[in-house]
């Protein structure tokens, strides 16, 4: 309903939770779709995969402070970002 108003800016909050990959994938493709057709969207979300899948920048917070940004390749390689996130020790 959201989309059919022509925002310039959408805001997700965890999009993705509770569905199937399948269910990711359509919505992955939908936002990027969106994207591409001039649409902002801010995406709050924890599956990394799904923001990889559809974030040209990402931004880590931590403790309500900017941890990091950058390229998803930036910040799956970050060691404290995959220590921290990621759950790499």
């Amino acid at each position: 309903m959201t989309i059919a108003l022509s925002p310039s800016l959408l805001l997700l909050d965890e999009p993705v939770a509770g569905l199937s990959m399948e269910e990711r994938e359509a919505i992955a493709d939908l936002v990027r779709t969106l994207n591409d057709d001039g649409l902002t969207l801010i995406v709050i979300e924890h599956d990394i995969d799904f923001v990889d899948r559809i974030a040209d920048q990402v931004t880590v917070l931590n403790q309500g402070e900017i941890f990091q940004e950058g390229s998803i390749e930036e910040i799956r390689s970050d060691e404290a970002v995959r220590r921290i996130y990621l759950g790499d020790a």
